[in-house]
Formats: C-alpha cells, sequence, structure tokens
C-alpha cells in the first residue's frame, strides 16, 4: 500500500466515525430542543435577542454580564425556568475557567458558545489612549479567546461536538483607524484559527459580521428610525435578524458551516466596498 493509499486509510479510520446524515427536527419551532447555549454579552441587544430567539426554539440559556439588574431583567423576560445568569466580566481572564465550570453545572452541559460581549470605540489613531485601546482589545478579543479555549476544552476531554458563534461586525473589513475595527479583524483571525483547530473533534466555528444594528450601541432605541443612508439597503439590520441566522447556523441546519464570516450588512462593506 502506498504512502497516499496509507493516509486515505488513516483519515477514514479518524473522521468516518463523525461522519452522519444531518438530522433534521421534527419541528421547525423546535430546532435547538434540548441544547444549552452559553451567551457571552447576553442581556441586551444581539445577544438578548439571540438568547430570545434560542429559548423560542428550544434551548435553554445562560446569558453573562457586568451589570447583575441587567441580566436579572433579561431572565425575567426569557423565562427563569429556561434561562440563566452569570456575573462575568470579559477583561478578568482569571475568572474564566471558574465561571465556565458554573455554566455547565447549571443545566448539566453547554452545546453551543455565542462569543457577543463587546465594546465600542470612537477615539481615532492619534488620540486613543491605552485605557481603550486595553478596555477593546480585552473585552472583544482577548475575553473571547480565553472563553472560546475554555469551553472548547472542556467539550474535547467529554467528546462534545459544540458549536461556537462569534458576532463580529463588518467593521473587521475596513481599515484599522481606531481599536474596534482591530479587535474585529484579529477575531475574523482567531474565528478561522479555532475552526481550523477544533474542527477534527466536531466543533464547528463560525462568525456573523453584521453591518449597523439597531441597538443601544447605535444609540437607538425600539422609537428610532433605523434608516441609514450611507447603506445602500438605507437602513441598519434588527437585532431579530442576527438572532435567526445564529440560529440557523447552529442548529442542525448549519452542521457543514464551518470555518465561515456570514455578513448580514445590507450590502456595506460588499457591493458597496467603501460604505
Amino acid at each position: 500500500m502506498g504512502k497516499v493509499s496509507r493516509l486515505k486509510q488513516e483519515f477514514k479510520k479518524y473522521f468516518l466515525p463523525r461522519t452522519k446524515a444531518v438530522t433534521v427536527p421534527v419541528s421547525e419551532d423546535k430546532l435547538l430542543e434540548g441544547m444549552v447555549t452559553l451567551i457571552t454579552g447576553g442581556a441586551s441587544g444581539i445577544g438578548f435577542a439571540i438568547a430570545n430567539r434560542f429559548v423560542q426554539s428550544g434551548s435553554k440559556v445562560i446569558i453573562t454580564g457586568r451589570n447583575e439588574a441587567k441580566l436579572k431583567s433579561a431572565v425575567e423576560k426569557l423565562g427563569s425556568e429556561v434561562s440563566s445568569y452569570i456575573i462575568m466580566d470579559m477583561i478578568d481572564v482569571s475568572d474564566i475557567e471558574t465561571k465556565v465550570a458554573l455554566a455547565f453545572q447549571i443545566y448539566g452541559g453547554v452545546d453551543i458558545l455565542i462569543n457577543n460581549a463587546g465594546v465600542m470605540s470612537t477615539s481615532r489613531f492619534g488620540q486613543t489612549t491605552e485605557e481603550e485601546f486595553d478596555q477593546v482589545l480585552s473585552t472583544n478579543l482577548k475575553g473571547t479567546y480565553f472563553v472560546s479555549q475554555e469551553v472548547s476544552n472542556v467539550w474535547i476531554k467529554h467528546k462534545i461536538e459544540g458549536k461556537i458563534l462569534n458576532i463580529s461586525s463588518a467593521s473587521q473589513y475596513r481599515p484599522g483607524t481606531h481599536p474596534y475595527p482591530i479587535s474585529k479583524a484579529a477575531l475574523a483571525s482567531l474565528m478561522k484559527g479555532m475552526a481550523y483547530q477544533l474542527i477534527p473533534y466536531g466543533i464547528k466555528v463560525n462568525a456573523i459580521a453584521p453591518g449597523p444594528v439597531a441597538t443601544a450601541m447605535q444609540k437607538t432605541d425600539d422609537d428610532d428610525s433605523i434608516f441609514n443612508f450611507s447603506n445602500p439597503s438605507h437602513r441598519m439590520a434588527m437585532p431579530d435578524e442576527v438572532a435567526n441566522l445564529a440560529l440557523f447556523i447552529c442548529s442542525a441546519k448549519g452542521d457543514l458551516m464551518v470555518g465561515s464570516t456570514y455578513d448580514l450588512t445590507g450590502g456595506g462593506g460588499t457591493i458597496s466596498l467603501n460604505r
């Protein structure tokens, strides 16, 4: 047997046990039936919209954040019987192992990780302080790195084929004129690196890159217009639109989605590269 044939045999031996047909749930409304989802930054905005959509689809959810009052309010809205919260600061890497272990204890496991926690920056190159730079990079990139590492290590140890979804931004395609697009460009690289490292264990990693979304981060509320002149579609995305795409990717329907970023920009940064 030649070298190529031996490699193919070894490949089949390792991967065939993981190769199976996609099981489509009976109910389209319960695509995540029996799953547990951990969502960082899940008390408001995109994170809360994802939590709400996942609960509707059968998943129990655990949301994290720094503000306990907001977390409690979110859990009340989601339903305390299907949701819980953990106070966690993404900047405090020393506490991540403990908080992830707690997340696995609440419902007896975690099947999906949504890396949503993030902060914006406003100052441009030339005016950025070290404090602002560190806060943005530590939250958006460093925290995501170590939460993902901790969760995936548990999955690998217990042979769990989970899913990781990073909520990135279309800013990852723009020049790094301030810490936010720099953090999102680095997050795109991290996503592909994690996807490459983890797919041999059956763990799928992907990302969504929204354009402007009608959340508090964009200084909008439920009564504000979502009109956006600079976008080819002339509007911002709604949090529920991000949540619906997240649901598809994290359900059995998205089992062959690996190492990809899915733009949700209304054309900004895709068909119109300068917007």
